[in-house]
């Protein structure tokens, strides 16, 4: 048997997360889905890690604002990258749950655009590519 593997964790961030981030940047920015105006004002999310991670990242590379909202128990070092990779980071909220509420209000009282991490077209259809590089790649 053949057995093939997809190493995410080679991404810059470590996660596959990268991918949804990324492409749902890029959508902002190229106004596919809001007006490009939306997107200079930035993104926020709320996460406890890979996610604020991607966005971040993403964001200082395509010149993005990006805020994230992360629970008190997110690990200190997620939270530093966040920073290093320029966003604002807030912690507030004892949980994801309460995070991810304190991000909903400040998104609709700072006109900030809401990036779920998980249930949203871009992040899934950016997550998605991973299994066209695979069949690519398999497939040579």
């Amino acid at each position: 048997m053949n057995v093939y593997l997809k190493t995410e964790l080679d991404q810059f961030t470590g996660s596959f997360k990268e991918r949804g981030a990324r492409n749902t940047l890029i959508s902002l920015q190229e106004g596919w889905l809001r007006d490009p105006a939306t997107a200079a004002k930035g993104v926020i999310a709320a996460s406890a890690g890979n996610h604020a991670l991607a966005l971040a990242y993403h964001g200082s590379l395509l010149n993005v604002p990006v805020t994230v909202v992360m629970p008190t128990v997110a690990p200190l070092a997620k939270v530093d990258k966040c920073r290093r990779f320029g966003a604002t980071v807030l912690i507030k909220g004892d949980h994801i749950g309460e995070s991810k509420m304190i991000a909903e209000e400040m998104m609709v009282k700072e006109g900030l655009v809401y990036v779920n991490g998980y249930d949203d077209k871009t992040i899934i259809a950016g997550a998605g590519t991973v299994g066209i590089e695979m069949c690519e790649e398999v497939s040579n």
